[in-house]
C-alpha cells in the first residue's frame, strides 16, 4: 500500500522551500549541488518524497541554515504547527501568483534588514494586523497607501 505523504515531511519541505528562496537560489541549482533533478528539489518541498537525513544535512550546508531550522514550530509530539501551515504558504499553486511574490519579496527584505530590535517589531506589527482581522477592503486600502 502507498504511504501518504505526512504533515512532517510536507513541513520540511516548506521549511527547505522557505530558505532556497531567501538564498535566492533556483530549485535547479539546489539539485545541481545536491546531485538530483530539480523535479526531485521539487517533490521535497511539496513533502512528496521524504527527505533522507543525509541529504536534509547537505541541504542544510547548501543553504546555510542549522538543522534545527527544518524543524522549527513543530510541536514536541513531532507535529507541525497548528494554525497558519507554512507548507500552504509557500505552495504558489494555492494562492495567486501575486500574492506568493509578495510572500518573497517580505521574505527577502526581512533578511536584509540587520537589526534585530527592527525585526522585531515589524513582526509584531504583522501579529497585530493578523489579530485584528481587518475586513478585506480595509486592508486593500492601506495596502494602496502604503504602495505610494
Amino acid at each position: 500500500m502507498a504511504q501518504k505523504n505526512h504533515a512532517i515531511d510536507r513541513h520540511l519541505g516548506a521549511r527547505v522551500r522557505f530558505a532556497r528562496i531567501e538564498k535566492r537560489m533556483s530549485q535547479g541549482a539546489l539539485g545541481e549541488q545536491l546531485g538530483i533533478s530539480f523535479q526531485q528539489v521539487q517533490k521535497y518541498e511539496l513533502g512528496k518524497d521524504r527527505i533522507s537525513a543525509s541529504q536534509l544535512l547537505n541541504i542544510a550546508r547548501i543553504l546555510d541554515k542549522d538543522i534545527s531550522f527544518f524543524f522549527e514550530d513543530i510541536t514536541p509530539e513531532g507535529n507541525p504547527p497548528d494554525g497558519i501551515n507554512l507548507a500552504d504558504i509557500v505552495d504558489r499553486r494555492k494562492r495567486s501568483r501575486a500574492s506568493a511574490t509578495y510572500d518573497v519579496k517580505i521574505i527577502r527584505i526581512l533578511h536584509s534588514i540587520d537589526d534585530e530590535r527592527v525585526k522585531l517589531k515589524l513582526y509584531n506589527l504583522m501579529e497585530a494586523i493578523v489579530a485584528a482581522k481587518l475586513p478585506a477592503d480595509a486592508q486593500s486600502g492601506e495596502a494602496q497607501s502604503l504602495a505610494q
